[in-house]
């Protein structure tokens, strides 16, 4: 009897042990891999300064001249050299954007009619900035 008992379950074991692979299920998948991002956001301050500025019909506006800083030292505007040597304008930080095809900031909502309408740029007694007071900022090239 305790030889058919061990037999028994030995064959229910084998018989639920099988079953049981029959029905497990594979493990899922990798997700695809996401497409390239085409914005890449802002990029260091640094190394704004001397980057051609585009517009959102692809025409350049200008050129990176210095970054404003607030107190506290982050970036809150950029003042551009314009394209054509029409003197100098400040444009919000938050609007630049580098993207993966272009070396060149890009602006979202800005023309080059638009940057005619600003004042002229100068800087205040309060600026803080990259370039302010450094004498060799005007003699920089272009990125």
């Amino acid at each position: 009897m305790k030889r058919m008992m061990i037999v028994t379950v030995a064959v229910l074991a084998a018989t639920c042990g099988a079953a049981l692979a029959q029905t497990a299920t594979a493990p899922a998948a990798e997700p695809p891999a996401a497409a390239p991002v085409t914005t890449l956001g802002v990029p260091l301050v640094e190394d704004m300064v001397g980057r051609t500025v585009i517009d959102t019909d692809g025409q350049a506006l200008g050129t990176v001249h210095d970054v404003l800083l607030d107190p506290n030292g982050a970036a809150r505007r950029l003042v551009l050299d314009r394209a054509g040597g029409a003197g100098r304008v400040a444009i919000d930080f938050t609007d630049v954007r580098m993207r993966s095809d272009s070396a060149d900031l890009h602006v979202a909502d800005l023309r080059a009619a638009d940057l005619a309408r600003l004042p002229p740029f100068e800087y205040d007694d309060d600026a803080v900035s990259l370039n302010r007071g450094d004498p060799d900022a005007d003699a920089r090239p272009p990125r």
